[in-house]
């Protein structure tokens, strides 16, 4: 006996659900499998010299890797007339990064870089790049004072790298 038109609209209804149910299932799947990949390939960047779980101390001038990102020897503090308090003058920062397979290498930069005695910040200094850094590229950062006035002393210079 041939199927009637009304017997076959429900079977295709009934497996509409199905069909949703199922791609639901991948999608979530899928969110998974990313969200654990991602843990995976940036756990280290996470802890990484340069954060603020592991801060990279410097003293004024001194060369440091921060997050492949490689800040050259060479800068310097000096008075921002317009901020009326010292900022940071000649920052040069290398990208080195590599192209990854799902991230490219390209980075905006921004660095805090904090003055403590002993374990209490006494002064910032906010810097970052105009634009992305290529892979391999150098930038100069701009630099600004941040928050607070000069202290009359520091113990110690911290960098930490602040991905965009």
């Amino acid at each position: 006996m041939p199927e009637s038109p009304r017997g076959s609209v429900l079977g295709s209804a009934a497996r509409l659900p199905i069909a949703v149910v199922f791609a639901i299932y991948a999608v979530i799947l899928a969110g998974a499998f990313v969200w654990g990949g991602q843990d995976l390939l940036f756990r280290d960047a996470q802890n990484a010299t340069g954060t603020h779980t592991a801060p990279a101390n410097v003293e004024v001038g001194q060369a440091v890797m921060v997050n492949s990102m490689s800040f050259a020897a060479g800068w310097s503090l000096v008075d921002d007339p317009e901020a009326g308090k010292p900022t940071i003058e000649g920052l040069v920062v290398t990208n080195e990064h590599g192209n990854g397979l799902f991230v490219p290498g390209d980075r905006e930069l921004l660095v805090d870089i904090y003055f403590y005695d002993g374990d209490r910040v006494v002064y910032e200094i906010l810097c970052n790049s105009d634009g992305e850094v290529a892979p391999g590229d150098s930038a100069e950062l701009d630099c600004t004072p941040y928050l607070y006035d000069w202290p009359e002393s520091y113990e110690r210079i911290e960098f930490v790298s602040i991905s965009r």
